[in-house]
């Protein structure tokens, strides 16, 4: 015999070889102590019409009263202690706890037991309130009905974890999201085709430590900010994943949603590497028509501006400001700072919307303020980039208005209008004195920043009405690394060589050479030996680093450069020259190895002249 069973019905031991493992009738009980011998080799177990489970003790968790006299089942309970007089009741079990059947791959239950029901393998009260049992090599997604309740977890153990839960019901409880998210390991999705309404989930109950790692598909359950916030991006996921399986209507809401949240999105996008996200934002912003937005609000209405600034027409901005100019006194929060709706809206109109939506703009703030004359233009210290979507530049964020000129740091990727156009934005700003061009450190930092991003244009007409590069360069050097201008440097160095060396030449002076990091002169010099042969006697280089930036010159062949330093005003002293020469001749570069010896001859005569001199005046 493979079983062995004591007078009350409780198994004893199983002694079997494993495989399907049917539970003779009259099993009532499977104990703690009850054993299975080849534990690792059961695939599946049947409970038998007389199984109930287990006997209750005060310290299990769960429970039910079970009446063999009319085969009935009532007080079900689960994850909860009962107090000592509520325990004392007759015909108190516990439902069945097998923590060890390793290779369990599903629960088969005979039909007419009282107690137990099989779905698809898993153990399930008869109510299907209750998931009872997952079997530990459970091959497929969890299947909850609208009943749904509560996952057995006894003695404080854990739950196997799902990768799939597929719900069929139409509504969902705080409790019963909670209970979901136990189901949750490092990763989980959430299918829920007839949902209609949820709740929100409990504050820092298990959803809200998890959301992230739920991928909700709720094809039919219409979407709000508050909802996103409470079940996670994991919401957004799941819609941008299977956006054929939902109706017009609740993909307008979506798009809504995230447009409205979009920096908050895509930049968890962005982080966590969500393919569906970033394409749906990259697909969406694409699209030349505007999307459907709620504007009876003033939230609907000053995104919808920001839209049409971005993507819609002339006429499409006229004819909002038609219906409404109001929307222009609002103020919106960002990074714990308030701005407000017509400062960023010149700035975003000013780099993608072009000068007749400038014009536009400013013709409905006249209406609205009497003649407009207040842009905050601390380009410093005020944040603009509410949209700016794209890979930061540098590893810390950014604090500069649309009006910079920045080609990787674009609202949505997008490419500027022209420089003409927009520099005449910027003639219009500095004609109604919004923008007032002089030489301070706001003007100064956009004609440095117009530099580095090839805008000479724009840069010209800086210089021209007050902004000064050599002003820039000799404020202190707090101000410096506050904007972070090293790394800007870097920057342009990358992708504006013409820009960067533009810069220096408007920065230096006879009396003063550009001081440039030794690290980021080397990487000029790989990245545009043109541009640093033009301006190698413009900065600041030690002895040393003069001999090493030849060296590296001459082993990469960069031509020009090898030219501008042999030929520069760097090589101070005879022991410097001498290096050079050392190693052109090492290298085998016989012009610059002609163009030094000629130099050396010129040290040469200068010191012959030096001595002849000191004698003439020793003998007078």
């Amino acid at each position: 015999m493979d079983f062995e069973i004591s007078d009350d019905g409780t198994l004893i031991r199983y002694s079997g070889a494993g495989g399907d493992v049917v539970l003779p009738e009259g099993v009532k009980f499977i104990e703690i102590y009850s054993s299975f011998d080849n534990e690792d080799e059961i695939t599946s177990l049947t409970l038998p019409k007389s199984f109930i489970g287990r006997k209750f003790e005060i310290y299990n968790r769960n429970g039910f009263v079970y009446n063999d006299k009319d085969n009935s089942v009532s007080n079900c309970f689960v994850n909860k202690r009962l107090k000592e007089q509520e325990a004392d009741q007759e015909n108190l079990y516990s439902y069945l706890y097998l923590p060890r059947l390793y290779k369990l791959e599903r629960y088969i239950v005979h039909p007419q037991n009282p107690i137990y029901e099989s779905v698809d393998g898993v153990l399930f009260s008869k109510c299907r309130r209750f998931v009872i049992g997952i079997p530990k090599r459970y091959p497929q997604g969890l299947t909850l009905q609208d009943g749904f309740e509560k996952v057995l977890k006894a003695y404080d153990s854990s739950v196997e974890e799902m990768k799939v839960v597929e719900y069929m019901g139409t509504s969902l409880s705080t409790e019963q999201l909670d209970e979901i998210a136990r189901l949750c390991g490092s990763e989980m999705q959430l299918f829920a085709p007839n949902l209609t309404h949820c709740d929100l989930c409990k504050l820092n109950g298990r959803w809200d430590k998890r959301k992230k790692r739920i991928t909700a598909i709720m094809p039919k359950l219409g979407v709000s900010k508050e909802l996103v916030d409470s079940l996670g991006f994991g919401l957004v996921l799941g819609y941008c994943q299977n956006r054929q399986i939902y109706s017009q209507e609740i993909c307008e809401q979506y798009i809504e949603v995230m447009l409205r949240n979009e920096m908050e999105i895509y930049n968890w996008a962005i982080l966590e590497r969500s393919s569906p996200v970033i394409i749906f934002y990259q697909e969406e912003w694409r699209q030349k028509r505007l999307p459907k937005i709620d504007i009876s609000n003033s939230s609907g209405l000053r995104h919808y501006l920001f839209e049409i600034i971005v993507r819609g027409s002339v006429q499409d901005l006229q004819e909002l400001f038609d219906k409404d100019t109001k929307v222009l006194r609002g103020s919106f929060q960002t990074n714990e700072e308030y701005i407000r709706v017509l400062d960023y809206a010149i700035a975003l109109t000013t780099r993608y919307g072009g000068i007749e939506k400038l014009r536009v703009l400013f013709d409905a703030a006249d209406k609205e303020f009497r003649r407009y004359k207040s842009l905050p233009i601390n380009l410093c210290y005020y944040s603009y980039d509410l949209w700016v979507t794209g890979e930061f530049i540098f590893y810390s964020e950014l604090n500069f208005s649309a009006l910079a000129i920045s080609p990787s740091h674009e609202v949505r990727s997008m490419k500027p209008v022209s420089e003409n156009e927009r520099l005449e934005c910027l003639k219009l700003l500095s004609k109604r004195g919004i923008f007032n061009i002089k030489c301070d450190r706001a003007s100064n930092l956009l004609c440095f920043l117009a530099l580095l991003c090839g805008d000479f244009k724009i840069a010209d007409y800086m210089i021209s009405h007050g902004a000064n590069m050599q002003t820039f360069m000799r404020e202190d050097k707090e101000y410096l690394e506050e904007i972070q201008f090293d790394d800007w440097l870097l920057f342009g160095i990358f992708e504006c060589q013409k820009g960067v060396a533009k810069l220096i030449e408007l920065s230096s002076t006879e009396e003063r050479r550009f001081a440039m990091p030794e690290d980021l002169l080397q990487t000029f010099l790989g990245n545009g030996q043109n541009e640093f042969a033009q301006i190698f006697n413009l900065v600041e280089v030690k002895t040393k680093l003069v001999i090493e930036l030849f060296e590296d010159a001459l082993e990469n062949s960069y031509s020009q450069a090898v030219h501008a330093i042999a030929t520069s005003n760097q090589i101070r002293s005879k022991q410097t020259l001498s290096k050079l020469l050392d190693l052109a001749t090492k290298y085998h570069a016989p012009e610059a190895t002609a163009i030094l010896l000629d130099r050396q001859k010129e040290f040469q005569g200068k010191a012959k002249t030096t001595k002849t001199s000191r004698r003439s005046s020793l003998s007078l």
